[in-house]
């Protein structure tokens, strides 16, 4: 091989190894997200709030909440007979960004949610989550559902 052709090979490397590593990210949310999504549609409240950063930013629709305020909604919620009866995601797209510390996910959220009455609304939404890379390993640390109207 003469000098050129060494010379870009050892440019292009560093660039397929990212990719890879990408990927393997890419896979990695997907798993998490699949956990997260599993321990909401069962309403196990501690596995599913272990997966935010204390300082998570959460907007559902056009509110903004933290993540306590969400936690003390949920929990009302579940004490009084309600919960989620399931989800389901479809058409999910992850993006992988600075070095793999950052991931994005996108994804259409069907839900069915039973009210403390026994009413079940079925909703379907964008929902938009950032996981960061921390010490103490992934963490979501934005979440934004917005609801689509019945004809969407």
């Amino acid at each position: 091989m003469n000098t050129k052709t060494l010379t870009l090979l050892a440019l292009l490397v560093p660039f397929v190894a990212c990719g890879d590593s990408h990927d393997d990210v890419a896979a990695e949310i997907r798993g998490l997200e699949q956990r997260f999504n599993d321990a909401y549609a069962v309403n196990d409240l501690d596995t599913y709030f272990s997966f935010y950063a204390p300082d998570a930013t959460l907007i559902f629709d056009q509110a903004r909440t933290t993540l306590a305020q969400y936690k003390e909604e949920w929990h009302a919620l579940i004490d009084a007979g309600g919960g989620v009866e399931s989800v389901v995601m479809s058409d999910m797209q992850v993006r992988v960004l600075d070095g793999g510390q950052i991931a994005v996910a996108t994804f259409l959220a069907d839900n069915a949610t039973r009210s403390p009455d026994g009413d079940v609304s079925v909703e379907r939404a964008w929902e938009t989550d950032v996981w960061e890379k921390r010490a103490e390993g992934w963490k979501l640390v934005v979440l934004h559902f917005h609801y689509l109207a019945a004809d969407e």
